[in-house]
């Protein structure tokens, strides 16, 4: 009865996104769904019933007849005081089976009930409380994992393996702050599995129609209407982490001194003559049992990035869709105040790693098709007009904008620069790329990607910069000692500029004969470049063949050049104008890592991108 089930909660679904429910169906279905199973397909399609019965958004093209709707939900609640009263009760009194589902119906009625307050008089006393106790319901709506369940539930068919795997860190930090439910799960050693939700692949194209739109109504209202409450999370939370990080950092210290000190004693007692080695032994035991047994910090929270997952999710793979973040929502005419493009303007000026990756993430999800990625080639050039630029502090302190290509481009120069210096000794330690700081560079390299690949301007413009350099820059951290998933996320960048696709949706003029040759072009010099750095190895390189020679044979000293930024690789490497250099020193370049590290632990990322 699996699949009858299915159609009943849609036929129930289609009711209700037709027809308003009186107030026993309404009550009804909030009953059912509070002690409803997630694994149940049926719960997917009856949450999102309720969310449409308590949308009051006026997102659409025909923004009077939503506010029309919208106003006749809140008249159909206001004239029933009693139902109104019973309704908020069954939502926000009662217990629910899962926290998360709680959380995100909560956040729909803080949703409806602002409205309510705002546009109908005495709602407020009906309802029995003002915008600030709304606005804590909002809150603690967050707090349960209406984020998460939103995400990684709702939108759990847009989560493919490979949107899995680029977002890995994003979804990591949702896992982490999952509220425990039980003594049992917390006790669990469940696997990842485990703790994520179902995600159903038998979501037909007009159910997930359904879903982005629900789920694009209520993101688009939670920021016009609750900005302010965005703010206040994200400034607390870059507090508290600040100082978590500060009291880590002073845990450690003090750990390295207590460590320093029982050495010291130790010496002491050895010196003195004694056979204290019982003695010492147990009070090494007991300060390290004191040490694991201290009492760890909780995690700060990570809400403000659980919201750039949410629209980074949303707006994933769907081309022009955002354009409303980017103050174009026709994508042509600049619209200043819509709150959604100063929410991404005011993202732009995140400082704390997380929430920057997040931030990231977003705008390369946003930056998804022909006119959103000229949008933000724009935003990250700093073309666009004074409120679409980044933060004006950063250029005011002669700084570039970190949301620009110069510090971005920038900093995979320095990591390749940082990763060389230790190269001329070999027995320096190999200098490694914090795990953090390499989630970040892989956002920037996505974001990079999504606007190279549908905006053949912005394509030329970057790849013609002196300054930038793109794919020099990203040849040159490609050659060092990173990360495969470093490495897989540099090769799908390079190769955004060498693309070109019938299904991306390119203007007219933009698929002419002219366009065509020119990535054309670039796409045979990037070749070229694969080749001579011997990231792809080939017999018919003659600086490979003078490195395979046994050892002692002295190759051919190459000729003098003028300096010139180039591509570093290996200890060698390739210029700006094709020279060769020294390439890989031998490793092999991707069929070393192919066969040394990917086929180890059987993922290849790497490899995938490369093909």
């Amino acid at each position: 009865l699996g699949e009858e089930r299915k159609q009943l909660a849609m036929l129930l679904f289609a009711i209700v996104n037709d027809y308003q429910l009186n107030s026993n169906e309404l009550i009804a279905l909030v009953d059912w769904l509070r002690t409803s199973n997630t694994e149940d397909p049926a719960t997917l399609r009856l949450i999102l019933a309720l969310l449409v019965a308590l949308n009051t958004s006026n997102v659409g093209s025909d923004h009077e007849s939503s506010e029309a709707a919208a106003l006749d939900k809140i008249s159909h609640l206001v004239r029933d005081s009693q139902f109104l009263v019973k309704l908020n009760a069954e939502i926000i009194d009662k217990s629910w089976s899962d926290e998360g589902m709680k959380g995100l119906v909560w956040l729909q009625w803080a949703l409806l009930a602002l409205f309510g307050i705002k546009r109908s008089p005495g709602f407020d006393h009906l309802i029995g409380y003002r915008e600030d106790r709304i606005e804590e319901i909002a809150q603690q709506a967050i707090h349960m994992g209406a984020y998460r369940f939103a995400v990684d539930y709702m939108l759990g068919y847009r989560i493919t393996d490979d949107l899995d795997y680029e977002l890995s860190a994003e979804f990591e930090v949702l896992q982490r702050q999952r509220k425990t439910q039980t003594a049992a799960s917390a006790s669990d050693s469940s696997s990842k599995d485990n703790q994520r939700y179902t995600h159903f692949t038998d979501v037909s194209e007009d159910l997930q129609w359904q879903i982005d739109n629900v789920l694009n109504c209520m993101i688009t209202s939670f920021i016009e209407r609750m900005s302010s409450l965005i703010r206040r999370m994200r400034y607390s939370e870059e507090d508290a982490i600040y100082q978590a990080q500060q009291a880590e950092l002073q845990r450690i210290a003090q750990e390295e001194q207590r460590q320093l000190l029982q050495q010291q004693q130790q010496q002491q007692l050895l010196q003195s003559g004694f056979r204290y080695s019982r003695l010492i032994n147990n009070q090494t035991s007991a300060g390290g049992m004191a040490s694991s047994t201290a009492a760890a910090a909780p995690e700060p929270r990570r809400d403000t990035e659980a919201l750039f997952l949410w629209i980074t999710v949303l707006f994933s793979d769907r081309p022009d869709i955002g354009l409303r973040f980017w103050g174009r929502p026709d994508g042509t005419r600049l619209e200043m105040d819509d709150r959604l493009a100063v929410f991404l303007r005011w993202g732009s000026d995140c400082r704390e790693q997380g929430m920057i990756r997040g931030y990231f993430n977003m705008l390369s999800s946003l930056a998804c098709g022909p006119k959103a990625s000229v949008c933000a080639y724009e935003f990250m050039s700093g073309n666009n007009s004074d409120f679409m630029s980044p933060s004006r502090s950063q250029v005011a302190s002669n700084q570039a904008p970190l949301c620009s290509w110069p510090a971005l481009f920038g900093a995979l120069d320095f990591y390749a620069s940082q990763m060389r210096q230790s190269e001329p000794d070999p027995l320096s330690p190999a200098p490694e790329i914090p795990e953090s700081e390499v989630a970040l560079l892989r956002s920037f390299l996505r974001l990079c990607r999504s606007v190279v690949r549908y905006s053949i301007v912005a394509r030329t413009s970057l790849y013609d910069n002196a300054e930038y350099s793109p794919i020099i820059s990203m040849f040159n951290l490609l050659g060092c000692t990173v990360p495969v998933s470093l490495k897989a996320s540099l090769i799908g960048a390079i190769s955004a500029f060498g693309e070109l696709s019938q299904d991306i949706g390119y203007a007219e003029d933009s698929m002419s004969d002219v366009v065509r040759q020119t990535v054309s072009d670039t796409a045979r010099r990037i070749w070229e470049l694969l080749e001579q750095s011997q990231t792809l190895p080939t017999t018919s390189d003659i600086e490979a063949l003078r490195q395979a020679k046994p050892a002692g044979s002295q190759p051919v000293p190459m000729p003098e050049q003028t300096p010139h930024r180039g591509i570093t690789i290996g200890r060698g490497s390739i210029s700006g104008n094709g020279s060769g250099g020294r390439p890989w020193q031998g490793r092999g370049g991707i069929i070393y890592e192919l066969e040394e590290i990917e086929s180890a632990v059987e993922t290849y990322p790497e490899m995938r991108a490369f093909v």
